[in-house]
């Protein structure tokens, strides 16, 4: 043993100093320092940038709506006496009225403190509401009172209720109300809706014209989802997105997940909310247990408020998928070269032979190099991992990271963030694990550095290349047949079994979801691990036989 320590000791030296294994863990280390820091400053400008493009001043937009409605009283001026005049003059009052509820609407936001759009709430939301209350109540009183309908009376007082609650939102704040609001008017629409579908004279007749048609049902379905989705936000951010604590978007985009989830529990099919189609599968027990797992996750977070919803979160894990994937690619290549070398190099140089001579078996040898090149391993994704993690921390603060959240056998469980990550990246880091040993064997079988280390990189791309082709394009595993199974670069996506709800603890990735079911079938994390046991020992077997079966001349 401490003739194995000893070669151990005397190969990490040699290793260390040369001036490529130097060069590149410098390198790591820079991107793992800069990467984070650069990914900050530049998204933060970006999404700077694009709000200054798309910010919309409140009072510049009155003012463009006033000259519009001092054009319309030019022209109403100017109409004479008959149908056609008549006709034009409604059609002109109609869009008179329409800029006068947008001043009203941007008016009441202006006092509310709101300048402009470049942040968004539930006050800028109910705004959007109060603009078709207004709309609403105002086409609705058009018909005459003796000729209203019961629901029509009621539905204009609930309109002008609606508006005052819509209005004093500003200085309330109380968004249960407005929640309250909105359900309320889908009970309103629906009843319509149920006239319409029973063609009641009375409604036919009396009922404006915008209501009878089938987007009416349309509008239903949509209001009651984001009503529901508001309540969903609510137990998140109770500020509506007023503290800016939290990214609204992103923050709605979860809610809207969670809605999407809820609702396919409920159905009993699995459907993306997100798809433009209405394409709906059966619900599997797998799918079952996926959505039934998911909302107890997603439940855990907002009680605990955990979950990753803000900007930073969002920039924090962009800057960590790309400085990992950097840093990983530099340490794949310094792996390479070390395995592709430790052997056909010391035989061409011939510096093999004085630890041959030795009394010293070769397969101590090969077995300290072996180590050497997995401690560089280890340690590599260790320094990436954490150098990564705590410089994204203190760019984007101690918000922006989220433990790993998960279901054990007595409930929710956790991981810390950095244990998590590390355990992560570790699992993420298989394919790198197969390349070493593919080149170590190589090394040993050709005896040549420069085709070992090529054919290596060239593996390494061809990995890359299939995740592209095969993993993310969502080609099903099951039309390739079964056989896939036994392709390695199947069988590497390890972090997918061990950690199966990690887009619940990374701001950003909610769209993950959506594929979830819809990529391509794994393996299993058992089939996995057993296979790529058998691979990788009978890669590195082949590998010591041949360093200590070989004649080094």
């Amino acid at each position: 043993m401490s003739k194995l320590f000893t070669l151990y000791r005397n190969e990490m030296s040699r290793t260390f100093r040369k001036a490529s294994t130097l060069v590149i863990l410098g390198l790591i280390i820079l991107i793992c320092i800069a990467a984070p820091l650069g990914i900050n400053l530049f998204t933060r400008k970006q999404l700077s940038s694009y709000a200054n493009q798309t910010v919309m001043n409140y009072e510049t937009v009155i003012a463009q709506l006033n000259n519009k409605i001092t054009a319309i009283d030019k022209q109403l001026s100017g109409l004479g006496i008959s149908n056609e005049s008549e006709f034009t003059r409604n059609k002109l009052l109609g869009e008179k009225q329409s800029y006068e509820d947008q001043i009203e609407t941007y008016d009441l936001l202006i006092s509310a403190g709101y300048k402009d759009n470049s942040s968004t709430d539930l006050i800028i939301l109910a705004s959007e509401d109060l603009l078709s209350y207004l709309g609403e109540s105002r086409r609705y009183e058009m018909i005459p009172a003796e000729e209203r309908t019961v629901l029509q009376t009621d539905y204009i007082s609930f309109l002008n209720d609606a508006i005052e609650t819509v209005k004093k939102l500003p200085q309330t704040l109380d968004f249960a109300a407005f929640i309250d609001v909105r359900k309320k008017d889908v009970e309103f629409q629906e009843k319509f809706y149920a006239m319409l579908i029973s063609n009641s004279t009375e409604t036919n007749e009396n009922e404006p014209d915008q209501q009878n048609d089938y987007g009416l049902e349309i509008k239903i379905e949509n209001t009651k989802l984001y009503t529901r989705m508001y309540e969903e936000f609510l137990l998140i951010d109770p500020s509506g997105g007023t503290d800016g604590r939290y990214d609204f978007w992103e923050t709605q985009n979860f809610t809207f997940m969670i809605q999407g989830l809820k609702d396919n529990l409920k159905e009993g099919v699995y459907h993306n909310p997100l798809s433009w189609d209405n394409e709906r599968q059966p619900l599997t027990n797998a799918r079952r247990e996926w959505l039934e797992d998911s909302i107890k996750i997603i439940d855990f977070q907002i009680k605990n408020d955990t979950y990753p919803a803000g900007l930073d979160s969002m920039i924090a894990s962009i800057s960590k998928f790309y400085t990992v994937s950097v840093a990983k690619f530099l340490l794949a290549v310094l792996l390479i070269m070390i395995a592709g070398a430790t052997i056909s190099q010391e035989i061409a140089t011939g510096s093999i032979k004085s630890l041959i001579i030795a009394p010293v078996r070769r397969w101590k040898i090969f077995v300290s190099k072996w180590v050497v090149i997995l401690t560089i391993f280890l340690l590599g994704l260790v320094m990436i991992s954490v150098l990564s993690d705590l410089v994204t921390t203190a760019v984007c603060g101690s918000r922006s990271i989220s433990d790993y959240t998960y279901i054990g056998n007595d409930g929710v469980r956790t991981i810390p963030f950095y244990i998590y990550n590390l355990l992560s990246l570790i699992a993420e880091s298989v394919d790198i694990l197969f390349v070493m040993v593919v080149a170590l064997m190589l090394s040993s079988l050709l005896r040549n550095t420069a085709l070992s280390v090529a054919l290596s990189v060239g593996l390494y791309a061809t990995i890359g290349l299939y995740n592209t082709a095969i993993l993310e394009s969502g080609v099903s595993h099951m039309s390739l047949g079964f056989w896939l199974d036994f392709v390695p670069f199947a069988n590497f996506n390890l972090v997918s079994d061990l950690f199966k709800y990690r887009i619940y603890s990374a701001a950003g990735e909610t769209a993950e979801l959506i594929t979830q079911f819809q990529s391509a079938p794994r393996p299993g994390l058992l089939f996995s691990s057993i296979y790529l046991i058998l691979v990788l020992s009978c890669f590195w077997l082949i590998a010591m036989d041949s360093f200590t079966r070989n004649d080094i001349k």
